[in-house]
């Protein structure tokens, strides 16, 4: 076991350096909720990087509001805090369900990775939280109750950033220091396992590109399926860092995802399950970042039941 831990410290020590809803069963949603945010462009990284930006919507009413931190996805690679909320459907319609809850919800970029590699953005992650966090009483929000949220690649650093607790390889020294803790987790899709998603693609029968050219190979800077990758990509995989003390989890995927496929999710709700955490995992049969994720009632009232008895 020592020996495993050791491991892990040095692949994070390796990539440090490499790096240098509607309705809910018993409530309705309000229809007067913002369309622009309160706060636009809040730069957590304190050094002017637009890709360490953040919006913040506030709903109506008086704060200090439950808050949902919002990771997009885009295979690290690509995507911004704005997209999914302009476009049709997608996560401009869970942004409105969650604002009309009475949560407040942060969108944040990170740097993706053609300008660093992992942990890069899980730094800035925990930088976005730690920022919120600091200003919580000026931008009216409860630091006790901050939930991560994130879809795809966001889902994989959501999950981190709930997991991956008081370890300094993965805090990073971006923005302002504190606590970068959440109280719940909430995963569209998230990639959990990046040493095994290579073979859950070809398990489910998937079509596999070569390994050293897929984006989990670009964010890690090694092929995660070879021998000597495969410790830095157990060091940046959220089913690592699962323990007792991990958030309570919502976990939502497609039947027919071939991109991160159902078996990731299926594992850490396993994995939680054992240490005792608080888990659920919705399931619908459509396939990767289907806008139905956000649109489907019943996902929606899931979703709100278990904000509401996590962070309320």
């Amino acid at each position: 076991m020592l020996s495993a831990v050791r491991a892990v410290a040095r692949a994070l020590r390796a990539m440090a350096v490499a790096a240098a809803v509607v309705v809910a069963a018993s409530g309705c949603v309000r229809a007067d909720v913002p369309e622009a945010p309160t706060y636009l462009g809040l730069d957590y990284g304190g050094t002017g990087d637009p890709a360490q930006a953040l919006d913040v919507y506030l709903p109506e009413g008086p704060g200090p509001h439950p808050t949902v931190i919002f990771v997009h996805g885009g295979a690290w690679a690509f995507g911004s805090r704005r997209m999914p909320v302009d476009a049709p459907g997608g996560y401009g319609d869970l942004r409105r369900t969650l604002l009309g809850r009475g949560f407040a919800v942060a969108s944040v970029d990170y740097r993706f990775l053609d300008r660093a590699l992992f942990p890069a953005q899980l730094h800035d992650v925990k930088a976005a939280i730690r920022y919120l966090r600091a200003n919580a009483v000026r931008l009216d929000l409860d630091p006790k109750r901050f939930v991560a949220m994130g879809d795809s690649a966001g889902g994989h650093l959501a999950e981190m950033a709930g997991y991956a607790r008081a370890v300094p390889e993965l805090e990073g020294s971006v923005g302002v220091p504190g606590d970068s803790s959440v109280a719940a987790v909430v995963s569209y899709f998230g990639v959990s396992d990046l040493a095994d998603i290579i073979q859950d693609r070809r398990r489910a029968r998937c079509g596999v590109r070569p390994s050293r050219k897929t984006y989990e190979a670009r964010l890690l800077g090694v092929d995660p399926s070879t021998p000597q990758g495969r410790p830095v990509a157990l060091a940046a995989s959220p089913i690592t860092y699962v323990s007792a003390s991990s958030p309570p989890t919502l976990l939502l995927h497609g039947t027919r995802d071939c991109i991160v496929p159902l078996a990731q999710s299926q594992r850490l709700q396993e994995a939680l399950e054992k240490a005792g955490v608080d888990t659920q995992l919705e399931l619908i049969p459509i396939g990767h970042a289907d806008r139905r994720f956000y649109t489907d009632a019943t996902l929606r009232a899931r979703l709100v039941e278990f904000l509401d008895r996590v962070a309320r």
